[in-house]
């Protein structure tokens, strides 16, 4: 499997093509809900957005970087559908840093304005949309990182996923470059790493109780520089 940060440089693209699509449609100066100020095009809800999103990701790719973006073909794109969402948390290093072990991990991992949907072909996974919640509209903020949602999917069970009895979440700690799977049964959280991470003992796949994950993810933190991203 591709690094999940293998495909930065697609998902940038994306959004520069992202921006130029939308000055094309408004006529270099609009968008198509907010006339004149040119910001980028909201909705009531993350559903609708994330709708917007995939429409926009279809006209995007083409022959030339449909893998580079996770389709097995450019066919694919054309019928892929969403599939149900995840909740988006951000870890940041000055929080983490002062993170007691032991201590409930609900602060950290309950949070979120961002929400991240699965674009599947064929019942299966390529690549993903995400959207997030600003002033109380949904917009789209990324587009693709096929290696990350199909990361995602290999370690998140299809009958929790959406299921109103299951709260999870989908956990960046950007300071470390670390995913995980976030789930919360009983009042206990668990995390699920993305990927290995041998030096923390961490293993993909491998579910583990919250407050022992964060209690490495502190010590790691504190051994950053002050200048490591947040």
């Amino acid at each position: 499997m591709r690094s999940l940060n293998s495909q930065v440089a697609a998902v940038a693209l994306l959004s520069l093509l992202l921006c130029f699509c939308a000055c094309k449609r408004d006529g270099g100066t609009t968008s198509t809900s907010n006339q004149g100020n040119g910001k980028a095009q909201t909705f009531a809800d993350a559903q609708s957005a994330a709708a917007q999103s995939l429409t926009t990701f279809r006209q995007l790719v083409n022959e030339k970087n449909y893998k580079e973006l996770g389709f097995e073909s450019l066919e694919e794109v054309s019928t892929a559908t969403l599939g149900n969402p995840i909740p988006v948390v951000f870890v940041r290093l000055d929080s983490l840093r002062q993170y007691q072990a032991g201590s409930d991990p609900n602060a950290l991992l309950s949070s979120s304005n961002q929400m991240s949907y699965p674009v599947m072909a064929r019942d299966q996974v390529r690549t993903s949309v995400v959207v997030e919640q600003v002033d109380g509209k949904w917009q789209t903020a990324t587009l693709g990182n096929g290696a990350l949602a199909k990361a995602l999917a290999a370690v998140r069970k299809p009958a929790a996923a959406g299921s109103a009895g299951n709260q999870e979440s989908l956990v960046h700690v950007g300071a470390l470059g670390l995913y995980f799977l976030a789930q919360r049964a009983d009042n206990k959280w668990t995390l699920t790493p993305l990927t290995d991470k041998p030096d923390m003992n961490l293993k993909a796949g491998a579910a583990m109780p919250a407050e022992e994950v964060l209690g490495r993810l502190t010590v790691m933190a504190k051994q950053l520089s002050d200048d490591a991203p947040m």
